[in-house]
C-alpha cells in the first residue's frame, strides 16, 4: 500500500530557513499535485537530464527518493552554481 504525505502548512519562506547544508526531498522542489509553488517549474524529468548533463544541481537518492542540496539549489537559482567535477 502506497504511503500517503500528511499535508503541512509549510510557511512560503519555508527554503530561505533552512541551511545550505540540509537535502530537500524532490517533491518540494518540482510541480506537482502536492506542491503548487514550486522552487523550478519545469518537469521532474527535465530538471533530472539538466542534472546528467552538469546544467543543474544532480539529485542525491537516498532510500529511494531523490533529494537535493539547499546550497547547491540557491547558487543554481542566483545562477552562480558550476558543476563540479565535469
Amino acid at each position: 500500500m502506497p504511503q500517503r504525505r500528511l499535508k503541512m502548512n509549510i510557511p512560503a519562506n519555508w527554503f530561505d530557513c533552512l541551511p545550505d547544508i540540509a537535502l530537500t526531498r524532490e517533491y518540494r522542489v518540482l510541480p506537482g499535485p502536492e506542491n503548487p509553488a514550486p522552487l523550478v517549474d519545469v518537469a521532474a524529468e527535465t530538471f533530472r537530464r539538466w542534472g546528467q548533463q552538469g546544467l543543474a544541481p544532480r539529485a542525491i537518492t537516498i532510500g529511494g527518493t531523490r533529494h537535493y542540496r539547499v546550497g547547491e539549489l540557491r547558487k543554481w537559482l542566483r545562477g552562480e552554481w558550476k558543476a563540479e567535477g565535469l
